[in-house]
């Protein structure tokens, strides 16, 4: 299988890396990314970003989930533009070993396989990020088979994922 990367520029990383990490809340990220292949890898690339504003977001202690209005408002976004979507959240408190929680991956599979239908079948990536680590899949071929994004491309430095998040088939249930 083909290694599947997110490429950007350091001055992109770096904002949506400092928003992210603003404070102790959990924020979100959208990205438009435009995907090319190559012979043995595919490349996300980011063209454009929206840093989603906490007052378009419900946020409890166990999740954070965007308001309907700014689910299709983001969705209409991409769906204009003819690039795929990334979304990226963080997770303030996760010091190393960043994973995706179960309430993620629930609201994964709920969520991907309705943005899979409104953008025809174009790739969702989705990522968490920590203070020092993250992790990330993609789904290219179905919203019911994430792979693991290989790594984020910043210039000509190579970030990795912890790996640490494991979906069963119908990917529901979260392993360490």
């Amino acid at each position: 299988m083909s290694n599947i990367y997110l490429k950007t520029t350091k001055p992109i990383f770096k904002e949506i890396k400092n928003f992210l990490l603003l404070d102790s809340e959990e924020r979100v990220v959208f990205l438009l990314i435009n995907k090319t292949n190559a012979i043995t890898k595919i490349i996300f690339e980011v063209k454009n970003f929206y840093l989603v504003p906490q007052n378009e977001i419900d946020q409890s202690s166990y999740s954070v989930r965007l308001e309907q209005v700014s689910q299709a408002k983001i969705i209409k976004w991409a769906w204009d533009s003819g690039f795929s979507l990334a979304e990226i959240h963080s997770h303030p408190f996760s010091n190393k070993n960043t994973t995706f929680s179960y309430s993620d991956i629930t609201g994964l599979k709920e969520f991907v396989p309705h943005v899979w239908w409104r953008l025809k079948n174009r790739p969702y990536v989705a990522m968490v990020f920590g203070k020092r680590d993250y992790d990330a899949f993609v789904w290219i071929d179905s919203p019911d088979s994430p792979k693991q994004l290989e790594g984020i491309l910043v210039s000509d430095k190579l970030f990795k994922p912890t790996n640490r998040t494991r979906f069963d088939q119908n990917y529901g249930r979260n392993e360490i």
